[in-house]
């Protein structure tokens, strides 16, 4: 449901723990409200899942399974969410 005073149209949201929970929910109401969302979690199936759902509201949809405590694994997250905004990235799903 889009939010007309949550206009997130143009911008890229990254977002942890976004398998399941208030990850999800908000990853959610940011794609539904027009941003570019990277979703990030360990929960490989789960993540699987949430991606699935999201690529129904939004094509601008990316998912890094990765521990953010990793940090070598934690710059990926960048690089996925730089494509993400710069538009040449759709929804895309990237093993552990």
């Amino acid at each position: 449901m889009s939010n007309a005073s949550f206009d997130m149209s143009g911008r890229a949201a990254l977002v942890t723990g976004a398998a399941s929970g208030l990850g999800f929910a908000m990853a959610q109401s940011m794609a539904e409200n027009g941003a570019a969302v990277c979703l990030a979690d360990v929960d490989a199936a789960g993540l699987e899942s949430a991606g699935d759902k999201l690529a129904q509201v939004s094509n601008m949809i990316d998912t890094q399974v990765v521990d953010v405590r990793d940090p070598q694994l934690s710059s990926r997250l960048f690089r996925g969410l730089h494509r993400l905004r710069a538009g040449s990235m759709r929804y895309s799903q990237t093993p552990a």
